[in-house]
């Protein structure tokens, strides 16, 4: 190791011992939907209640909900005893929210407005479609000839949509 390098590690180690740690690396261990927040693993040390969001204030735009196990990097806020979560290895959970929108994906996109959601919006489509009968000279005609198709679309949606 050179000089240079020896100052630094001498800097930083100094700067540990008389200050708090600025940032951690650490295993995200378990998380808490409804806190926002999760339990950071740091070699056996373990942080609580660690912030999903910089303020947990009841209101969020957009929340990442880290994998159990995945690497996370945090910050301490304001030089205090509270850590947040600024990067993560992987997500299990992203959810954006404005005003009475919502978009989540997790393994399927949720897309809502107040009470109505899109997925809610094709059944209904489909099980329209699926019901049209159109008049004929000699009565309404019967279920539409590609009936499966439709049930193979929904299917397709419900796998994508939540």
């Amino acid at each position: 190791m050179g000089k240079h390098e020896e100052i630094l590690e001498g800097l930083r180690n100094h700067a540990s011992k008389v200050g708090p740690q600025a940032t951690m690396l650490a295993k995200v261990k378990s998380v808490d939907e409804a806190k926002f927040t999760c339990v950071l693993d740091d070699d056996g040390l373990e942080y609580l209640d660690v912030r999903l969001r910089p303020v947990l204030d009841g209101k969020q735009s957009i929340t990442a909900f880290p994998k159990i196990n995945t690497w996370a990097l945090a910050v301490r806020i304001e030089d205090g005893e509270d850590w947040m979560v600024i990067a993560l290895g992987e997500v299990d959970k992203v959810r954006m929210l404005q005003g009475d929108l919502v978009f989540e994906m997790e393994d399927y996109f949720l897309l809502k407005k107040g009470n109505e959601t899109l997925k809610k919006i094709f059944d209904d489509l489909f099980e329209a479609i699926k019901l049209i009968t159109v008049p004929t000279n000699v009565g309404p005609s019967g279920i539409p000839i590609n009936f499966a198709q439709f049930d193979l679309l929904k299917t397709r949606i419900d796998n994508f949509l939540k």
